[in-house]
């Protein structure tokens, strides 16, 4: 078992337990052994690592065709300086 996966199963109580285990064994069931680090990573990145954050990383991960880049921009953004009027109405 992942070093990552084990370290994280340690904390969780039972109920926890079972549905981390549930979403590893259907990683490595899909025979992408390869990513369960990466899944661990990405979700401890995001701040969460219940079962369905798990779920939602591995999902990502192991559909890299519908991972969209950021877009990485060659010419640095121009800056405007715009002059702020306020005009006071009088009634």
């Amino acid at each position: 078992m992942p070093k990552l996966w084990q370290e994280h199963l340690k904390n969780l109580n039972t109920k926890e337990r079972k549905s981390a285990l549930l979403v590893l064994m259907e990683i490595v069931s899909d025979n992408n052994t390869d990513l369960c680090n990466d899944v661990m990573q990405m979700a401890k990145s995001y701040g969460r690592t219940n079962h369905d954050t798990i779920k939602q990383c591995y999902y990502k991960l192991s559909n890299k065709e519908h991972v969209k880049e950021p877009i990485k921009l060659d010419a640095s953004i121009p800056t405007h300086h715009y002059q702020l009027t306020y005009h006071l109405m009088i009634t």
